[in-house]
């Protein structure tokens, strides 16, 4: 039997995890980046360099908060370079 993954799929022994476009706000990427030892106030430093404002609240790319979760550096150059597509 053959198993097919979508374009852009990473794949862990776990299963598929789908990288999702979009934004994830700064208070959601606390609790998140909290769990793998990155503070708040790092947190939020990584919102105002890399995230954008609208409004009163921060966001931070989606693309930015899963790859430090999961431990990848690469994400923040992937970041800075030309954004999550």
């Amino acid at each position: 039997m053959r198993t097919l993954t979508a374009p852009g799929a990473r794949v862990h022994s776990v299963g598929v995890v789908m990288a999702k476009a979009g934004l994830i706000s700064a208070r959601e990427a606390v609790k998140l980046l909290r769990a793998v030892g990155i503070g708040v106030e790092a947190t939020y430093a990584l919102a105002r360099k890399h995230g954008v404002r609208i409004g009163k609240r921060l966001y931070l790319p989606r693309a930015l908060v899963e790859g430090l979760v999961e431990g990848d550096l690469e994400a923040l150059r992937v970041i800075r370079e030309g954004g999550a597509k």
